[in-house]
């Protein structure tokens, strides 16, 4: 395929230079392919191509990530926008030319392909996504929003959609109960149904794993929202799912966490990444009515405070002690005993002076004094079940993709 460059507006160039010469490029399955991919700032996607940058996706939601500004906005529009930059965008083999950036308002009926998540409401504690559309003529993009992860159910050309018409480019999470006013959050204010600000990743900002029901963390690391529950036989995180812990149907104790989080591109939570996480939760206090819940987020504490972090990690002080991936304290027995047991499945092996295992941010079952992000206790051994005890997965971002 050929590009002339000289057409391309500076808007899309990162360097002042503007050539007439032609230059052939292959688009490949993740944008443009020329040279060697290079990254740009975070969160801005970066091609090479005989030496000059094209800018690729770098979608945002009410905050401007590429500036590295995640605090959220006292704008309700902000809140509920999901801003697609100007791009050059592959989508089925045709090269689309975006030269100016839109704002897809949520509120707004003709930014989806279905228009009942119009309604803030049937947007709460969702993920959605972000696709760049082959239009009726010319060679701009149209831009649609779906709850679907394949295709949408409907684009704006009136063409049957495919995956020869239509490619999702990003996508993020809505806030699944209205946060309310909390001095010093940075979801204060929020409304169920807005866009979580962390939650917006894109081709080039995303996690290794699938990114639905996650957040980028402080520590660059990304993380579930939720505490996980099973989802088509995997551990997901999900609003209002089931979160598993050492009781119940399915059981599980650290070894299986770490199992079970592996096979999704995740792994359990560590303690330095649990304390960034975890800050602008609820301290000091538990979950209201004092019960285990039945499902994952939305919860208020004692004090009628919502239990949500600051970059909008559900449940994370005062509900379960979340096990992590970290190893220490007393080891158990120099004899060698069985690394499994009747709940695990495909693994077998001994362990001998097994090293315990932390859990984070406290549980209904110890005073609520203790709760908060820098409450742990290592008195959990790798095999121990406990319907106190769950946990919380993290992913890496995943590295430059042209």
């Amino acid at each position: 395929m050929s590009v002339d460059v000289s057409v391309i507006p500076a808007s899309l160039l990162d360097i002042s230079v503007v050539p007439s010469a032609v230059v052939t490029v292959e688009l490949g399955q993740y944008g443009l392919r020329g040279a060697p991919g290079v990254q740009g700032v975070q969160g801005v996607s970066a091609v090479m191509v005989e030496g000059y940058f094209f800018r690729g996706c770098a979608l945002c939601g009410g905050n401007d990530r590429a500036g590295g500004k995640y605090a959220g906005s006292v704008l309700a529009v902000e809140r509920r926008s999901v801003s697609v930059p100007s791009m050059l965008v592959n989508v089925g083999g045709v090269a689309l030319l975006a030269e100016v950036g839109v704002a897809l308002d949520l509120d707004v009926a003709g930014c989806w392909d279905s228009g009942g998540y119009a309604s803030a409401g049937n947007r709460a504690g969702r993920d959605f996504f972000v696709y760049a559309c082959v239009p009726v003529s010319g060679s701009v993009p149209d831009f649609v929003v779906s709850a679907q992860s394949a295709v949408p159910l409907a684009i704006p050309s009136g063409a049957v959609p495919s995956v020869a018409n239509s490619r999702k480019i990003g996508g993020f999470h809505c806030v699944c109960v209205g946060v309310g006013v909390i001095g010093g959050h940075d979801l204060s204010g929020y409304l169920a149904g807005d866009v979580l600000p962390r939650s917006v990743w894109d081709l080039d900002f995303r996690p290794v794993c699938s990114p639905g029901g996650m957040v980028f963390g402080r520590h660059g690391q990304w993380v579930d929202i939720y505490l996980p529950s099973v989802g088509g036989g995997e551990l997901v995180s999900v609003f209002g799912g089931g979160f598993v812990s050492g009781s119940g149907g399915e059981r599980f104790h650290g070894y299986k966490f770490d199992q079970w989080f592996g096979r999704v591109g995740k792994r359990p939570i560590g303690s330095l990444e649990f304390v960034a996480a975890s800050l602008g939760s609820n301290q000091g206090t538990i979950i209201s009515p004092f019960a285990l819940p039945a499902g994952a987020g939305g919860h208020v504490d004692t004090v009628g405070r919502r239990m949500v972090s600051g970059i909008g990690c559900e449940d994370m002080c005062g509900v379960v002690f979340q096990l992590g991936r970290e190893e220490g304290a007393s080891p158990g027995s120099g004899s060698y005993g069985a690394a499994f047991d009747g709940n695990d499945s495909g693994v077998m092996g001994f362990h001998a002076s097994a090293p315990s295992r932390p859990g984070f941010g406290g549980s209904i079952y110890i005073a609520a004094s203790y709760c908060g992000s820098r409450c742990v206790s290592w008195s959990f051994t790798p095999l121990s079940l406990s319907g106190s005890c769950s946990s919380r997965g993290v992913s890496e971002l995943a590295p430059c993709r042209f």
